[in-house]
């Protein structure tokens, strides 16, 4: 009965013990550059190099080298006054997050590897080559400059709207950033008070716009994101066939209050005041038009053929007359 016990004793002692080990912290403590596999760089870390799973702490003063590949860490913090460098051709692998708030060298040659689900780098930092695991999603709250190859991919960033961080490839530039368009780790695009301007096409707005910074209300809406703007009052925009350039609208579009009534034949692009489609559908035979107001009455349709309008005042339609509204068409593959 006594073995028995005994025994049990002893399960419980191993037990405890690898708890122990897997919540282990490695603080540096080596004031000349020191090798990462020496026992003697680090303290509250068993005797022995950091093991897989431990956290890692580069502490203010000390200097380390890692001159061999690393067991796979957990996270990894470079504090204030530390030194973390990579040898050439080795690599650091770690699970968790790099926070980088010293220096940290990787030179051509070294290999960071994330081997985690979701990681975060803090920092702006620098890396020779990056490698992530198929399943990694990365979080960055700081800038990454990578010198060397990696396999990071878009749909692993995650997305960091309103603030905005770059990754840039040294010979290219920025190749992505963490508040893009169809931003990674399912991220969605920051938000935009402009209208959406289809792809190889162009869009002015005729009063201009004012650009709005993250945290502004507009309307009851928050801006988030990066490079906002909303319309000036009075403002109407107009969107380019795609690919071609947009005409500038006249500034400020005509005031004439002279009436122009849309007749069978249809209305040439050009600058009008007062544009009326009373009965029937009208053409507007496409190109450039500048109109300070149009009016397409109840029953009848205005059929607007590929062009740029800039249109100050629009009116479909009255509420008081049945059927109430008018109708705006458009024709052919173009853009209006």
């Amino acid at each position: 009965m006594l073995k028995k016990i005994s025994v049990v004793g002893l399960a419980l002692v191993s037990l405890m013990m690898a708890g122990s080990a897997a919540a282990i912290t490695c603080t540096s403590v080596a004031t000349k550059q020191t090798d990462w596999n020496k026992s003697a760089a680090w303290t509250n870390c068993g005797g022995t190099q950091p093991p897989a799973g431990a956290t890692v702490i580069i502490a203010n003063g000390t200097n380390i080298l890692a001159d061999a590949n690393t067991l796979n860490v957990a996270n990894i913090t470079v504090n204030t006054g530390g030194i973390l460098a990579i040898k050439s051709g080795n690599t650091i692998s770690f699970s968790g997050n790099l926070t980088n708030n010293g220096t940290f060298t990787a030179p051509a040659g070294s290999t960071v590897a994330l081997t985690g689900t979701n990681q975060t780098i803090t920092g702006n930092t620098t890396f020779a080559n990056l490698t992530l695991a198929a399943g990694t999603q990365l979080t960055l709250a700081g800038n990454i400059t990578i010198t060397g190859t990696t396999n990071l991919t878009a749909g692993q960033i995650v997305s960091t709207c309103p603030t905005n961080y770059t990754i840039t490839n040294q010979t290219t530039g920025v190749v992505q950033n963490s508040c893009a368009t169809g931003g990674g780790g399912g991220g969605a695009a920051c938000n935009s008070l402009l209208p959406p301007m289809p792809a190889g096409g162009n869009v002015v707005a005729s009063g201009g716009t004012t650009a709005v910074g993250a945290g502004t209300n507009v309307n009851g809406v928050a801006v988030t994101g990066t490079g906002n703007s909303i319309l000036n009052p009075g403002t109407t925009t107009a969107w380019s066939s795609a690919g071609a350039a947009l005409t500038a609208p006249p500034s400020p579009i005509p005031t004439s209050t002279v009436i122009t009534t849309v007749g069978a034949g249809g209305l040439a692009a050009g600058s009008y005041g007062d544009v009326r489609v009373t009965t029937g559908t009208r053409a507007f035979t496409g190109g450039n038009y500048f109109i300070n107001e149009l009016y397409v009455a109840p029953g009848a349709t205005a059929q607007l053929a590929p062009g740029d309008y800039y249109v100050n005042k629009l009116t479909v339609g009255n509420s008081n007359t049945s059927p109430p509204g008018g109708t705006i068409t458009l024709s052919g593959n173009g853009l209006v």
